[in-house]
């Protein structure tokens, strides 16, 4: 295997060795062609070109592969210098380095990160990383990345030095889908602009809204579950049913919309298929074509079908956004504090409503801002759902006293808004689920401005930070030696619960003055979900871990694979 290194002079010792093998080969494709042209009967039917179409099918193919590997060569030897050059920038961060990021695992060319390599990070970074700070630098050929988990490090990177530090530009370009949003703009001073017209959009009023939507939509999902359960006493969990969930909730507690899931609304199903399409095609088309030809990009668009799919959405979120403005403007619509009706109370009409009155947005960065929060939202609580269904399906011992505080605090009844806070161990439970299987594991940050210091560490201008989620929230100096143990009781104390949110060891959400704006949507939306789920079903792990084990993929969000679970009613609901 190869390992990594933490000076240069790997890259030293190999680059002669590239240099005096592409020599070789090149003397060799010489030789070849020069015997090929000895074994010429005719030196004449050589200059006339009647050869070539004799032996082409020999002499030119030699040719060819010569002068391809000579180019891959040359490519390659380029690359090295390349990497040696940002090697010699960062000399006094341990680290290694690798030729290019890749989708695979490529040995030598990309054997650390690539897609789903989270875990893969953490090792290396145990075993090679500074050992006081546990610092990584990883060189490419064009940008060193810097992993960081230290707290007060990213203390600095999130807070007291954060006017250093942007977004990189290509990877947040591809959510401008509509527009702008509170997420993609880089510079601090945008973001302020997206904040002012964004935080109504998670008031109370919203909250309020969609934990009645949460529950409602939840009782949708039982009686599926119901029907399921008809002469027999358990079945298999379908996790999907969990995308489904909050993906009903993010329609209406987002955009106001049905998305038709437990109905049959087709305008809703249409406008949820268009999105689909934009989240598993779209982007990943702005990233591997508009980003390198917006010519060729429209044409992509229209084969895969981006194009309808972005009209669909946007003329459906302009309905939304225009109808909630003509009840404003008309003022017929009902005051926020009104408990008569829960219409304007979604995410995308909020903004509408405070940006009638800042006009600090155009509809294209409102429609953004209502699609990126709510799609974030749907995936992190999803994926939340995932694993606190995993981890209280093998331990029965917190699934029970989950279900006795829920019927303590409920008695029957279903959560509510003002139950959040009396709901301790559920929030327990979430915020260790929250720590142990972060759903995002790294925050992508950059240098753009001028050279800063991290910790003890200079780093240059352009260099590109890494917020590694993952590590810290699995460091024995932040959580003890108990940190690979999920334990909810870590949490118990509301000063605990509250420290942590503050001091840099637990940031599922990011952290400082550009952590999720959503955070609370999703904290109260796993709250509404797992006192609901608890207290009407019972569920078992089927996975015998010693021989089926339950993996990991980390490809977009940190997600469990190989997950069966049984699901049975509890017989004293």
């Amino acid at each position: 295997m190869f390992e990594p290194q933490n000076n240069s002079s790997s890259v030293v010792v190999k680059l002669p060795l590239f240099l005096l093998l592409s020599f070789v080969l090149i003397k060799e494709g010489g030789q070849v062609w020069a015997q090929e042209i000895e074994r010429s009967d005719d030196w004449d039917q050589i200059s006339s070109g009647r050869w070539f179409s004799s032996k082409q099918n020999t002499s030119w193919w030699l040719a060819v592969m010569v002068a391809v590997m000579v180019l891959i060569l040359a490519k390659l030897i380029h690359s090295v210098y390349q990497v040696f050059q940002q090697m010699n920038k960062l000399k006094e961060i341990p680290g290694s380095w690798q030729f290019l990021f890749s989708p695979i695992r490529i040995p030598f060319f990309a054997p650390y990160f690539y897609l789903n390599s989270a875990f893969q990070m953490q090792k290396v970074i145990e075993k090679f990383g500074d050992p006081e700070t546990k610092t990584f630098r990883l060189s490419l050929p064009d940008k060193n990345i810097v992993y960081v988990s230290d707290k007060n490090m990213l203390k600095e990177v999130m807070v007291t030095k954060s006017n250093n530090f942007e977004k990189p530009k290509p990877s947040y370009e591809l959510l401008n889908i509509f527009g702008e949003s509170i997420l993609t703009c880089l510079n601090n001073e945008t973001w302020k602009k997206h904040f002012k017209v964004c935080s109504p959009g998670f008031s109370p009023v919203n909250l309020q809204f969609m934990c009645k939507v949460a529950v409602k939509t939840c009782d949708l999902l039982f009686e599926k579950w119901d029907k399921q359960l008809e002469g027999k006493k358990e079945f298999m969990l379908q996790v999907g049913n969990y995308s489904d969930v909050t993906l009903d909730i993010l329609g209406k507690a987002g955009f106001g919309v049905d998305l038709g899931i437990f109905t049959k609304n087709e305008k809703g199903i249409q406008f949820r298929m268009a999105m689909d399409t934009l989240i598993t095609k779209d982007i990943a088309l702005r990233n591997f074509v508009k980003r390198r030809s917006e010519l060729l990009y429209p044409l992509f668009a229209w084969w895969f079908g981006t194009d309808k799919a972005t009209k669909v959405c946007s003329e459906t979120l302009d309905e939304v956004i225009n109808s909630r403005r003509k009840q404003l403007m008309e003022k017929s619509h009902l005051s926020a504090s009104s408990e008569e009706s829960d219409q304007g109370h979604d995410i995308l009409s909020l903004l509408v409503e405070a940006n009638l009155s800042e006009k600090l947005l155009n509809d294209g960065e409102l429609k953004s801002n209502a699609f990126i929060l709510s799609l974030a939202g749907h995936e992190t609580t999803s994926t939340l759902l995932q694993w606190v269904t995993y981890e209280i399906s093998k331990r029965p011992e917190v699934q029970e006293r989950l279900f006795k505080e829920v019927q303590k605090v409920l008695n029957g009844r279903d959560p509510t808004f003002d139950d959040f806070e009396k709901l301790e161990y559920v929030n327990m439970v979430i915020m260790e689920a929250l720590r142990y299987h972060p759903p995002v594991t790294t925050i992508v940050k950059h240098v753009a401005k001028k050279a800063t210091t991290l910790g003890k560490f200079n780093i240059p201008k352009g260099t590109q930070i890494h917020a590694f989620i993952l590590d810290s929230h699995t460091r024995s100096d932040n959580w003890g030696e108990s940190v690979n143990e999920f334990n909810p009781d870590r949490f118990k104390d509301a000063e605990t619960r509250e420290r942590v949110q503050h001091d840099f060891t637990w940031i599922p959400f990011s952290g400082g003055n550009r952590k999720c704006i959503g955070y609370k949507f999703s904290l109260m939306e796993g709250c509404m979900l797992l006192s609901k789920l608890v207290q009407k079903y019972h569920f078992r792990l089927m996975n015998d871990e010693s021989v089926d084990p339950v993996g990991t993929r980390t490809i977009v969000v940190n997600r469990p694979t190989n997950l069966k679970v049984a699901v049975s009613k509890r017989e004293s609901h």
